[in-house]
C-alpha cells in the first residue's frame, strides 16, 4: 500500500480539528501517518492531538511548532518528516478531506515515476452545512513562469511524491524563509523541472468560517482585495520574500528557470523597464489577459 505523510500546522484550531482529524483516519487505500504541530494554541489544540495520536499510536506524532508564522511551521515540519520513501501532504487544521483524497493523489504521482512531481487536488468551498460549491480546475498549463507570480492552489490540496519532497527538505533545512510556503512547494516543484498533476475530482471541503489565514471572498471582494494588497505594497514584498527563498534552490534549477530567476531578480523596481522585462519573460497569471496583467502590475510598481 502506498505510504504518504501527512504534515499539519496548527494554531487554535479545536473547534474544527476533529472533523479533519477524522477524515485523515477515513483516507483509503494509503498508509497514513500525521505529523501535527503545536504552535502555542490557548484553546486546547494539543489536548486534541495528543487524543488522536493515543488512538492511532505509532502513526500520529505531536510536535512544538517554531511561533514564527505559518510558512515557517510548515517548512519546519518537512524537516520533521526526515528523509523516506513515501510522498508528503499538507493538511490544514480546519478542512475535511473525502475518503479518495490521498489516493488520488499518489495514482497522479506515480504517473510520473522518480521526476520531481507535485498534486494538487480539487475543492469545494464549504460552510459546515449542506451547502458546497465546486472550485475550478485551473485553467492555465502548470510551469515556473506562471509559479513565479501566481499559485496553482491552496497548501490542502498539495501532495508532492518522494522526489520532490527530498528537493523541499534541502531547501527548508538551508534556510528558505517563503512568505507562502504553498505558492514556494509550486515554485521550487517546477524551477526543478518537476511536473504538476491537476486532480478533476472534489476532494476537499474547504471549510469557510471567517477565520481563515486565507479564504475565498464573495462576489467581487475577492479582486478588490487583491487591489488592495498591490496598492499597499503587500503584493510585492510577499513576492519578493518568495523571490529570496527560491535562490536557496538556484543549483537545483533548470537552466531555463536560473535565467527566468536571474531577470526577474534584477529587473528595474518599476516602469516601463520592468513591465517589457516581465512581458518578454512570458511570466503570466491565469486568464485571457494573464500575461498583459503581470507586465502592467511590474509597470505600475505593485509586483
Amino acid at each position: 500500500m502506498p505510504e504518504v505523510t501527512v504534515l499539519m500546522a496548527c494554531c487554535n484550531g479545536a473547534a474544527f480539528l476533529p472533523e479533519q482529524l477524522a477524515s485523515i483516519a477515513a483516507q483509503a487505500g494509503v498508509e497514513w501517518r500525521l505529523i501535527a504541530g503545536d504552535d502555542g494554541s490557548s484553546d486546547g489544540t494539543r489536548g486534541v492531538l495528543e487524543a488522536f495520536a493515543a488512538e492511532w499510536p505509532g502513526r500520529v506524532t505531536v510536535v512544538e511548532g517554531p511561533r514564527e508564522g505559518v510558512s515557517a511551521h510548515f517548512l519546519a515540519l518537512i524537516g520533521q518528516a526526515g528523509p523516506g520513501p513515501g510522498a508528503l501532504a499538507f493538511a490544514d487544521q480546519d478542512d475535511v478531506w473525502l475518503p479518495g483524497k490521498l489516493a488520488e493523489a499518489l495514482a497522479g504521482l506515480e504517473e510520473c515515476g522518480s521526476v520531481p512531481a507535485l498534486f494538487v487536488s480539487r475543492g469545494a468551498l464549504w460552510w459546515g452545512g449542506a451547502e458546497r460549491r465546486a472550485m475550478a480546475v485551473p485553467r492555465v498549463v502548470p510551469g515556473f513562469r506562471h509559479a513565479l507570480v501566481q499559485n496553482i492552489g491552496p497548501g490542502h490540496a498539495m501532495v508532492v511524491n518522494a522526489a520532490a519532497a527530498e528537493v523541499l527538505r534541502r531547501m527548508a533545512g538551508a534556510g528558505a524563509r517563503p512568505f507562502w510556503h504553498d505558492w514556494w512547494v509550486y515554485q521550487v516543484v517546477t524551477g526543478v523541472g518537476g511536473r504538476v498533476v491537476l486532480g478533476r475530482e472534489v476532494q476537499v471541503l474547504y471549510r469557510q468560517h471567517g477565520g481563515n489565514l486565507v479564504g475565498r471572498a464573495e462576489g467581487g471582494k475577492g479582486a478588490l482585495q487583491r487591489m488592495g494588497r498591490a496598492a499597499s505594497g503587500q503584493a510585492r514584498r510577499e513576492m519578493a520574500m518568495q523571490g529570496a527563498a527560491l535562490q536557496m534552490a538556484r543549483d537545483e534549477m533548470t537552466r531555463d528557470a536560473r535565467q527566468v530567476l536571474e531577470v526577474f531578480a534584477d529587473a528595474a523596481p518599476s516602469g516601463g523597464r520592468r513591465g517589457l522585462a516581465f512581458w518578454r519573460l512570458g511570466l503570466h497569471r491565469q486568464g485571457l489577459f494573464g500575461r498583459a496583467s503581470v507586465a502592467l502590475a511590474a509597470w505600475l510598481g505593485a509586483l
